[in-house]
């Protein structure tokens, strides 16, 4: 009888001990999973703040401070960050707090998975009240729980659309090593998503071919187009419905940095190497900005401000430089071919070495004094009206080139070539030459009046009305050149070659030129009027002009 008594105790204290047990789990377990979102929900929070700040902060950072790479001031946190070192932060500091955030998120499902298996009795209305923890339960009647889906779901795939704007705002830099990195991180915080998602599902399978058929072909086109954006192939032909994402907009922006002293060997800016193809800066201002090897092809540099710059070896190619001011500019080895000057300003740049082939100059405003075009390369130019007055173009190669009036007064060229180029009106007054070339070049009322051209060529050139008066002509070539009403009124012809008595007889005056022996015999014996004073020989106009000329010099 004892034993019994003893054993039914023992029973009765066991029921009670799995009574207790029934009653401390489920409130041992609703207390973490209460700590486990109160900690969540402010991640959760601070996450998405997060990622609005940085979103809000790219947003309305301008083209301008991401191509200078210029500092950019966080309001909240009182920091000064470059754009560069703020869109590589940003990207990982957002993946960073997404991961952290959703260990909390695995940790909170898996304490509801826990309490809805173990103890199905549980409502949802029984759990901490944070809207993500109502979606554990199927029979959830929460009034906004579409709402609360929606908010889920936008927090998990924030993320890669939040990395997939940094790295197209990036591209307007045209940085290769940015835009990898960038890249790298959208792989691996879209891979992070991915993994998270489908962990913390209820139907894995379902999401899985989502992923699968969804998520993985649209990153991997994104990625594949964001590649071909960044290759030179691309750099041909850009779409135009692109512009606004690969072409940086920097009209009337002032892109130097304000200068405490004024010292001549500094520059006020570094932007070497930078990429600005296709941008727009119109009426940009980069006064002596180091410019070193960048890109502005195509670009849109109408009035541009370029003082001092440092272009060299720039690509310059198919730009518009029109009413631009590049006084004193270090263009060496710059590709300028096709690019558009008309009224540009150029006084005084270094163009050694320069390609300038097909450039568009043809205004009278446009100023190429005092430059230096050693070895550089002008074929099929257009600098009509252009002032090319007292620059050096030793060696510069000008076939095919249209000077129509343009100016090369005061200029020293040496083995300059100017063969079939179009030179009506040009002016080479005072110029100093040394075997130039201008084999079948058109060169009818062109001026020049003291020039030195000896050892120049003039084969088949057309050279009607033009004025060599005084000009040095020693050892000149004028194999069936066209000389009508060409003045060589006190002209050196010593020793010219291919110079017929045929070519004379129709030029204007030989009053006072200097002639071989035997070709002054001849023009005495058959055409003496040539050698004439100019009031016999030249009309007014030409008359008043060779006086004129003369005065001065």
């Amino acid at each position: 009888m004892q034993r019994k008594i003893i054993f039914n105790k023992r029973i009765l204290r066991r029921r009670i001990n799995i009574n207790k047990q029934k009653y401390e789990r489920p409130v041992l377990i609703h207390e973490n999973l209460a700590e486990c979102s109160k900690i969540g929900r402010k991640l959760y929070l601070a996450y998405m703040s997060i990622i609005v700040y940085f979103f809000l902060t790219l947003s309305l950072s301008s083209d301008a401070q991401i191509i200078i790479d210029k500092a950019t001031f966080l309001p909240i946190l009182n920091l000064e960050v470059g754009m560069t070192q703020f869109f590589i932060s940003s990207s990982i500091f957002a993946i960073f707090l997404f991961v952290y955030f959703q260990l909390y998120m695995s940790t909170n499902i898996a304490l509801l998975s826990t309490l809805r298996y173990k103890y199905p009795e549980t409502n949802w209305t029984d759990v901490y009240p944070w809207l993500f923890n109502y979606l554990e339960f199927k029979n959830n009647h929460h009034k906004n729980k579409w709402i609360v889906i929606f908010q889920y779901h936008f927090s998990i795939w924030i993320l890669p659309i939040f990395l997939i704007f940094v790295c197209l705002k990036t591209l307007k830099k045209h940085d290769p090593l940015i835009s990898w990195v960038l890249l790298f991180c959208l792989l691996i915080g879209t891979s992070a998503v991915v993994f998270f998602w489908i962990l913390n599902s209820q139907n894995q399978h379902k999401k899985k071919k989502f992923v699968y058929y969804i998520i993985i072909p649209f990153i991997t086109l994104f990625a594949f187009c964001y590649i071909f954006c960044m290759s030179e192939f691309f750099e041909k032909k850009k779409p135009p419905f692109l512009h606004g994402i690969l072409l940086a907009d920097l009209q009337r922006e002032k892109l130097i940095r304000e200068e405490d002293e004024k010292y001549e060997s500094l520059y006020w800016i570094d932007l070497n190497s930078s990429n600005l193809m296709g941008a727009n800066l119109e009426g940009a201002i980069l006064k002596r900005a180091y410019l070193k090897n960048a890109n502005f092809k195509e670009a849109n540099m109408t009035a541009i401000n370029l003082d001092g710059a440092n272009l060299e070896s720039a690509n310059l190619r198919k730009s518009i430089l029109d009413s631009a001011t590049m006084k004193n500019c270090d263009l060496r080895s710059a590709d300028l071919r096709g690019a558009h000057l008309h009224g540009a300003n150029l006084k005084g740049s270094n163009l050694i070495k320069a390609k300038m082939s097909w450039i568009m100059a043809g205004s009278k405003n446009t100023d190429f004094s005092y430059c230096d075009f050693y070895e550089a390369t002008l074929e099929n130019v257009n600098l009509s009206n252009a002032d090319i007055s007292n620059s050096q173009l030793h060696y510069a190669n000008c076939k095919k080139g249209i000077f129509i009036n343009t100016l090369f007064d005061g200029c020293e060229l040496i083995r300059t070539d100017f063969e079939e180029s179009y030179m009506n009106g040009a002016s080479f007054i005072n110029a100093e030459t040394n075997q130039v070339i201008f084999k079948k070049a058109k060169l009818p009322l062109a001026k020049f009046i003291n020039a030195k051209f000896g050892l120049a060529d003039f084969s088949s050139a057309t050279l009607t009305g033009a004025d060599f008066s005084h000009a040095y002509l020693v050892n000149a070539r004028f194999d069936n050149a066209i000389l009508d009403d060409v003045i060589f009124l006190g002209s050196d012809l010593r020793g010219a070659e291919g110079l017929t008595i045929d070519q004379l007889s129709r030029s204007k005056t030989l009053y006072q030129a200097t002639l071989d022996p035997i070709i002054r015999e001849k023009i005495l014996r058959k055409y003496p009027h040539l050698l004439d004073a100019p009031k016999k020989a030249l009309n007014k106009k030409n008359f008043i002009n060779i006086v004129y000329n003369n005065n001065i010099n």
